[in-house]
């Protein structure tokens, strides 16, 4: 039975007959038109690997700068319980900003 086969990491291909080496081509088509001489029908071509595709990457949670002016007055309003003015609010963010502490919409803030 003729085999062919990749030497890894090269472009040459070899053919087998059993166990023992008949030639040595330096691309597929070659190796291919060996065995089809010898047996007298094409061979089939080698099944090229499926790359596995990386798992998609979850959704990151909205930071600072991709939440807008509104978006961070409201999460501070919902945070504080109070009803502040908006400009002691922004203060508020302002200082948290300087302090490099993140308003966040999910975890209550840092006091």
């Amino acid at each position: 039975m003729l085999t062919y086969s990749r030497y890894k990491f090269t472009r040459f291909w070899a053919v087998y007959d059993g166990d023992e080496l008949l030639c040595v081509t330096v691309y597929l088509k070659g190796a291919m038109a060996v065995v089809e001489r010898i047996n007298g029908e094409k061979p089939e071509p080698p099944k090229r690997k499926q790359a596995k595709k990386p798992p998609p990457a979850p959704p990151k949670p909205p930071s600072l700068r991709d939440l807008t002016l509104s978006h961070i007055l409201d999460a501070a309003i919902n945070a504080q319980g109070d009803e502040m003015d908006p400009q002691e609010i922004l203060a508020h963010i302002e200082a948290l900003a300087r302090e490099g502490l993140r308003v966040s919409t999910v975890t209550p803030p840092q006091n």
